[in-house]
């Protein structure tokens, strides 16, 4: 949700982003979690599955910044629809995690 809201006001221009300055899939919260969550959640089928669209939030939003900051407003755009997309999938498999618990 954070990536969502930083990339739609750097497309506005509110907000300056640096994508070689962005975090990746292992160095922002979520990641930093799911690389060292204990068993508990390890064995979930959701778990597991958490890791690819996690990863294409980060790759989507570095590549919408990287598009924005050379003018490519509808690779912007596109983007930051892809990172949309992905975030929805984090969501929902980590409300499952919760919700089986």
């Amino acid at each position: 949700m954070v990536w969502r809201r930083k990339l739609a006001t750097m497309a506005i221009g509110r907000e300056a982003l640096n994508p070689d300055e962005l975090a990746d899939n292992h160095s922002c919260r979520l990641g930093k979690w799911y690389d060292t969550a204990d068993s508990a959640y390890r064995d979930k089928k959701a778990y597991r599955r958490l890791a690819t669209p996690h990863e294409l939030v980060h790759q989507h939003g570095i590549d919408a910044a990287r598009r924005y900051e050379r003018g490519d407003t509808v690779g912007t755009t596109q983007g930051i629809r892809a990172v949309a997309e992905a975030s929805v999938d984090v969501m929902r498999l980590l409300e499952e995690m919760i919700d089986r618990e």
